[in-house]
């Protein structure tokens, strides 16, 4: 069998190509819990939530795996959670400013509970083939 590839990507192009489409779907979700979990541990407006999910990604935006979190990302994030609820949005003065801070709801500080509460549960789970599989990944074996 011929290691040279039959088709328009070269390998580095494929895998940038699949962990872009992975990592938009993952960091677009995770950006969600994320944001509930900064605010569960203080209020903070959308510039330093911002600042906070970059700082957080700042690996996979060093690899070119996602993009910078913006402005025009955050803040629809965070008006959609205001509409549901989740998060409420208070404005105050700062340094002569007008900012917006948010904080969590009882809502919200549930919402976050359960998933916290899911994701305890998944990861509690001895299921030997996800364990396989993050032992390779995680250790950067490819099973040879």
């Amino acid at each position: 069998m011929s290691d040279e590839i039959d088709n328009d990507f070269s390998d580095t192009e494929y895998v940038n190509h699949i962990m872009n489409k992975e990592n938009k779907t993952i960091v677009n979700g995770f950006t969600h819990l994320l944001i509930l979990w900064f605010l569960s541990k203080e209020d903070l407006h959308g510039y330093a939530l911002m600042k906070r999910l970059n700082e957080f990604f700042s690996p996979q935006i060093e690899c070119g795996f996602v993009k910078k979190v913006s402005s025009s990302k955050i803040y629809p994030i965070l008006s959609d959670m205001e509409e549901y609820k989740i998060i409420e949005g208070e404005w105050k003065v700062q340094s002569s400013k007008n900012i917006k801070v948010y904080h969590l709801t009882n809502r919200g500080e549930l919402i976050l509970e359960d998933i916290s509460k899911k994701i305890q549960y998944v990861y509690s789970i001895k299921n030997p083939l996800w364990q396989e599989f993050f032992q390779d990944i995680f250790k950067g074996s490819n099973g040879k």
